[in-house]
This record gives C-alpha cells, structure tokens and sequence, in this order.
C-alpha cells in the first residue's frame, strides 16, 4: 500500500529531464550517475549525449542498468562541442523541467527536490540555480560557490549576468518548454555557451537562488583552464558585447560601462599575468576607458609582469627571518 502511493505521487510529481554530455568520461561519469540516482526526488529521465569518445565512456554507462537512462552516441567521428552535444538531449527530452548536470560534477541527495519545488512554486521564474562546492583536482572542498561571486535573484538578475556570471551548469534547473524557446546553447560558442543562456534565459523571467549547497564542481586542470584563457576574449566577450547591444535600450550609460568595464579588465588581467601581454594590455585599457580604474590597473601590470613578478619574490626572500 505505502509503495503504490509512493508510485501514484511520483506519477503526478513533474517529470525532470536530466541532460548529460560526455566526451571520454570513464573515469567519473559513474560517479556523477550515481549521485543522480541518489536523488530523493526519483521522477526523472536521464538522456546522455556522447560527444565522439574514444575511451570506456559507453560501456560505464551500460554497466548501471536503470530504464531511465538513454544514451546517445555520436553519428560524428570529431567531437562536436557541449552546446551541440547539449542540444542534442535537449531535442530527446519529455520533461516539464530540465536539469544540466556535466559528467565530471556531482549533486547532493535533494537536489532535484529542492528545485523541482522551488520552481511548482513560483511560476515567474526562468530558472533557478543553487549553490555548490567547488572541488579540488584533489577532492578538497575549496569553496561554496556563492562566495566568490555572490548570486542575484529576481527579474533583473539577468543585469549581473552581463556583468560576470555566479551560475555553474550543473547547479541550473529551468522549464525545458522556455530553453527551446529561447532556442537552446548556441553551437557556434566553443566557450561560455552557458552564460550566453542564462542572460536569454533571465530576459524572460526571474532568476531564483537556492543559498544551500546541493552540488559539487569538480574544477579542470590548470593546463585546460590556460588553454580557454583567449578564447574569453574571442568568444565571450563578443557574445556578451552582443547582448549589451540588444538590451541597450534597458541599460543606462553607467550599467553598460560598469559591465564592460570590469569584463574587460577580468580578461585582460587573466591574459596578462598568463604571457598574453599585448592582448591583456588592449583590453585592459579599455577597460579603464570604461570604469576609470587607471590606477588599479596599472598598479596590477606592475606587479603582474615577469620583472615585477621577480622584484616581489626578492623582497619576500629578503623579508625572511634568517
């Protein structure tokens, strides 16, 4: 009796569409499966998009039997990218909600219920977005996400978003009905497809925060995060310039300096202390055009750069007791 109205509860509760891409992820799409079926919340559909593995990738997914789960290979050889691999799920999920979750991070036990809730609730909302830890390549909890980059909720948390994003895919639950609409990941972005999303996304509703941490993200190794590092300023920031021009008429003159002042600076600084010295100097000088930071600025390329870097390493050497 209790089992058949635990069923009869499940069957009226929102089906959640859970969107996976894998490309060679043997070594943890097992574990971000499990945390998936862990889930306290159970009324959900499991839909993994491959994207051209070469390794075990498929046969780890096989090993866990669950009719849940669909797997999609790749018809392509090479690999074609998260946006495309995510839209690729997308066009094969059912649900009224759908939940991204990358094959390398992982979700606590509620989860699902926490957001599927939150969003029965507040009809307005466009997606929500809860808070996580971001691990170690060592499994150490480094921090909650939320701490570095503080999360904004409500109807102008897409304004934020231009500025930097707090949002993590593997923390987002939005109406899968809304993200077709808005036409899904843009496949011709190879970095920060994500964000690009979220910004359409909260245009068209409220942004909802979970403060809890239901989450974790496993952070990449330092060589993949240099590799992307100009890509951010041939990519992203077209795309978010992109998005400014369209919302202008909603921006004032100080909003849209703000926001493409410091994404300037970000990149440029990013580039700079990474060797990128022309490049990081061009947009940090036009960073400082928009938000006036001359001094910061060039405070930070002073001791950014190889010889200051050098000069601070004696001084500290110097300072030492004997």
């Amino acid at each position: 009796m209790i089992e058949d109205r635990a069923k009869a509860d499940q069957d009226q509760s929102p089906l959640v569409s859970i969107v996976m891409p894998t490309f060679n992820s043997s070594r943890t799409v097992t574990r971000a499966l499990k945390s998936v079926l862990s889930q306290t919340y159970q009324h959900f559909e499991i839909i993994i998009a491959d994207d051209a593995s070469t390794d075990e990738t498929k046969r780890c997914v096989e090993a866990i039997a669950d009719a849940r789960m669909t797997f999609l290979e790749s018809a392509e050889k090479s690999n074609q990218g998260p946006a495309a691999t995510r839209n690729r799920a997308l066009a094969r999920a059912n649900g009224k909600y759908v939940a991204f979750l990358d094959s390398d991070d992982e979700w606590l036990p509620e989860k699902l219920d926490k957001q599927v809730c939150f969003l029965e609730s507040r009809p307005r909302c466009s997606l929500v977005v809860a808070n996580a830890y971001d691990i170690s390549p060592d499994g150490e909890i480094v921090e909650a996400e939320f701490e570095s980059t503080p999360a904004v909720s409500g109807p102008d948390a897409w304004r934020t978003l231009l500025k930097y994003s707090f949002i993590e895919t593997s923390s987002v639950m939005t109406p899968l009905n809304l993200v077709r609409e808005v036409g899904g990941f843009d496949p011709k972005l190879l970095v920060s497809q994500d964000q690009d999303l979220w910004i359409r996304l909260a245009v068209r509703g409220e942004v909802g925060i979970i403060g809890e941490v239901l989450g974790k993200i496993h952070q990449v190794s330092t060589g993949h995060m240099t590799r992307n590092r100009h890509r951010q300023a041939d990519i992203m920031l077209p795309m978010i310039e992109g998005h400014v021009a369209r919302l202008r008429d909603k921006l004032s003159q100080r909003e849209i300096d703000d926001i493409l002042g410091y994404r300037y600076q970000v990149v440029g600084r990013n580039l700079f202390r990474y060797g990128y010295y022309a490049l990081g100097l061009k947009l940090v000088a036009r960073a400082s055009r928009r938000n006036g930071n001359w001094v910061g600025n060039l405070f930070y390329m002073c001791h950014a750069n190889p010889l200051g870097a050098s000069l601070k390493r004696v001084v500290r050497g110097h300072g030492k007791p004997a």
